[in-house]
């Protein structure tokens, strides 16, 4: 029987009858122009939970002031004064976590909210996985849209297909990729599968490292009982094509990263003919249709579209030059 002991810091020791784990965890939440109100509810959400928080900002210099004067003494601050994007700054966390020795990383969102015993589960799940001889990539929770209140749905692969499941309170569930906020990842399993891949800068980032460590053996694990609250997408409207059905919305620049990132995963070895056809076909095919005839700015959303795929095509990767000073 597992027993979880914490400390008055919050570092939890997973005791095995005979086999003491000691799991140390780092948070590391990468900022770019936060609210302040979400992000100290963030903070104060994972600060009983975790053994240390980084927060390591993405803000250009010019616009700085929320992550600079955030006065919890107890996290430590990278301000980079210039957006590298979402992968380099949870590599530069994921660093710090290496050399300061944490056994894992919890990737955050700077609006995700964690439930009190997110991390708590998460690390339970983990542990009891591991027992059972699975090679665990990351577990991540239940995402709430903190706007709808509904779960997100994970990606499955069954037989030749990819499915969208549910997970529920009780269940663990392999799935293809999670989210990368609120995943918890050991880094031993980082020093095995590599880091995240700067050159996508922002979508796709967990998307990639995902089937990355499938390729190499791993499986990334959806968590029923641990949950997270995370607002998906800029906004959230109803489409006339999709009926009752809601749509969720970015700025055109996010779907040229969106169409690049992922039409480049079309090229790597280690993406299954599966993946491809179904984000072909659900994600480029249908969001292609549905915003250029039904979401403004529709010129917009088909000239960022058709100019991420070509850049896939001609394998241009890092931010996207004239918008890299703008918001995400």
């Amino acid at each position: 029987m597992l027993k979880h002991i914490c400390n008055q810091h919050s570092s939890m020791v997973t005791i095995k009858k005979g086999n003491p784990i000691k799991i140390n965890i780092c948070a590391v939440f990468v900022t770019y122009f936060p609210q302040k109100k979400i992000l100290t509810q963030a903070i104060a959400a994972l600060h009983p939970q975790v053994d240390k928080i980084i927060l390591i900002d993405n803000t250009p210099i010019n616009h700085g002031g929320v992550v600079e004067n955030f006065s919890n003494i107890s996290v430590e601050k990278i301000l980079l004064k210039e957006n590298r994007g979402i992968a380099a700054g949870h590599n530069i966390g994921i660093t710090w976590a290496r050399k300061h020795d944490y056994s894992h990383v919890l990737l955050m969102d700077q609006d995700s909210i964690a439930a009190s015993d997110m991390v708590e589960k998460l690390t339970e799940a983990s542990v009891a996985l591991k027992k059972k001889g699975k090679k665990v990539a990351a577990v991540g929770p239940n995402i709430i849209d903190s706007r709808s209140g509904l779960p997100l749905a994970f990606v499955k692969q069954q037989k030749n297909f990819m499915r969208r499941v549910y997970c529920s309170n009780n269940e663990y569930i392999r799935v293809v990729h999670i989210i990368s906020s609120g995943s918890l990842i050991q880094l031993k399993v980082l020093d095995e599968v590599g880091d995240m891949e700067e050159g996508l800068f922002i979508d796709s980032v967990d998307i990639e490292w995902g089937l990355r460590a499938g390729h190499k053996g791993f499986n990334c694990y959806a968590i029923g009982m641990a949950q997270l609250h995370h607002k998906l997408g800029d906004t959230v409207i109803n489409s006339p094509l999709l009926g009752k059905r809601q749509v969720l919305v970015h700025g055109p620049v996010r779907y040229y990263y969106q169409f690049r990132n992922s039409i480049a995963l079309y090229k790597r070895p280690y993406t299954s003919v599966s993946w491809i056809v179904d984000d072909f076909f659900l994600h480029r095919c249908i969001k292609f249709i549905l915003f250029v005839l039904t979401v403004p700015p529709r010129f917009k959303n088909a000239s960022m579209m058709f100019r991420g795929t070509w850049h896939a095509l001609i394998g241009v990767n890092g931010p996207y030059k004239s918008s890299s000073s703008s918001k995400k």
